[in-house]
């Protein structure tokens, strides 16, 4: 057992270390997000806390999320810092059990070696969630469940769990694909789970003048001025908007 926890510290090293060595070659790694340690560590609970939402299967996924530092969303930011709290116990409690005990602390340990190196605390990286960081979460969500399962004893009842499972993995599969599967549909998705996102609002303008859908793009461009008058991104985007009508004076 403990030459198998050796190896799964080293493939921890393996990944992770080239990922900060290349990191802070290409500006990757940053400065804290919070004003502080202690507010970067806050903001880290609850995007922990939002890791758990999205492997709920019930969570909107989308290519930005509205988790900033210094919002207090005190709910969230206490969910993340004890449950990363019970999952270090559990995994360190795990090194000296056997049986039952290995499933929940390969589990735990893989949880933990997902979250420490992004989870700004030990290097910041440029970004704060992202779905990519999902892959260990997910494998370690799938151990945990599947020792869960283990202990029902009917296997008919153990057979039904996993197939309900399964149904609501494979439609949540499906409903992401479709949101994903093109520039269009990535922006519209990240606006829906982040309603004030001018930066996006104003891609999906630039996406819908180039198809020609010159209401549609002018309609972000204006629900987005309402959010934010000055954002550079706004004038931007409407100068290259009047220059595509031929109005290039105005632009």
């Amino acid at each position: 057992a403990w030459v198998g926890w050796g190896m799964l510290a080293a493939m921890v090293v393996l990944a992770f270390v080239p990922v900060w060595l290349v990191g802070n070659g290409v500006g990757m790694v940053q400065e804290l997000h919070g004003d502080s340690w202690w507010s970067n560590l806050w903001l880290m609970c609850r995007v922990h806390a939002k890791y758990f939402e999205q492997l709920s299967w019930f969570s909107m996924y989308s290519v930005v999320y509205p988790i900033e530092a210094g919002q207090p969303d005190l709910l969230r930011g206490l969910i993340g810092l004890f449950s990363a709290l019970a999952i270090f116990g559990l995994s360190i409690c795990a090194l000296f059990r056997r049986g039952q005990w290995c499933i929940w602390g390969l589990a735990g340990w893989t949880w933990m070696c997902f979250l420490a190196p992004v989870s700004q605390v030990i290097f910041p990286l440029q970004n704060v969630i992202a779905d990519r960081y999902m892959l260990l979460p997910s494998m370690a969500f799938a151990l945990a469940m599947g020792g869960c399962l283990s202990r029902i004893g009917r296997s008919h009842l153990r057979l039904g769990i996993w197939l309900f499972l399964l149904g609501i993995s494979l439609t949540s599969t499906l409903v992401h694909t479709r949101n994903w599967a093109s520039s269009e549909s990535m922006y519209r998705q990240g606006i829906l789970v982040h309603p004030a996102w001018v930066e996006g609002m104003t891609t999906l303008a630039h996406i819908l003048a180039d198809k020609g859908q010159l209401d549609q793009a002018q309609h972000w461009v204006s629900r987005a001025r309402k959010l934010d008058p000055h954002h550079p991104s706004i004038a931007l985007r409407t100068s290259t908007m009047l220059v595509s009508t031929g109005q290039s004076d105005r632009a």
